[in-house]
């Protein structure tokens, strides 16, 4: 799979998150409005606590915008094999038991796995710990991640 497919399949998986959020965002404000919930006495706080869940809701659709509008935007520059590590870069990596995984490194919205053909793909950001990590790394280099009784070595098999 390219950078343009995984960016495609990216912005798809944002876009979907953004509507869900957007729905269950109005359905929360539907629960605060709604007549039949209004409070009767002071013990009764189903409306006040939809209303902060609606609030919070918004904030997230607020930032799932922002994170669209910003992974849209991304430019898609190639990377050469020696090149160093930066947002924009997909890297394969490859663990002490020979598991491979791939990442691509945006600007927000860490966190977001696809599943491709090839297998699971994940969008990090370089403030990440496997992102601090790569940045500035190139291909063949060894990095690890970890704490001292869990110290795991990776190697970096492929950027593009």
């Amino acid at each position: 799979m390219t950078k343009t497919d995984l960016h495609k399949c990216f912005v798809e998986k944002l876009s979907q998150q953004l509507q869900e959020m957007t729905e269950a965002t109005r359905n929360a404000i539907s629960d605060v409005t709604n007549p039949e919930h209004k409070a009767r006495s002071k013990y009764e706080t189903f409306s006040l606590e939809s209303s902060y869940l609606a609030r919070g809701q918004s904030l997230r659709v607020e930032e799932l915008r922002d994170s669209l509008a910003k992974l849209r935007a991304m430019p898609l520059k190639p990377f050469a094999y020696t090149d160093p590590i930066q947002v924009g870069a997909v890297v394969i990596v490859m663990d002490e038991q020979g598991e491979e995984a791939v990442y691509f490194i945006s600007t927000a919205e860490g966190g977001v796995e696809i599943t491709t053909e090839d297998g699971p793909a994940n969008l990090i950001t370089p403030a990440s710990p496997i992102g601090k990590a790569l940045m500035g790394k190139r291909a063949g280099d060894l990095f690890q991640l970890g704490n001292s009784t869990n110290l795991k070595t990776f190697s970096i098999l492929f950027v593009e």
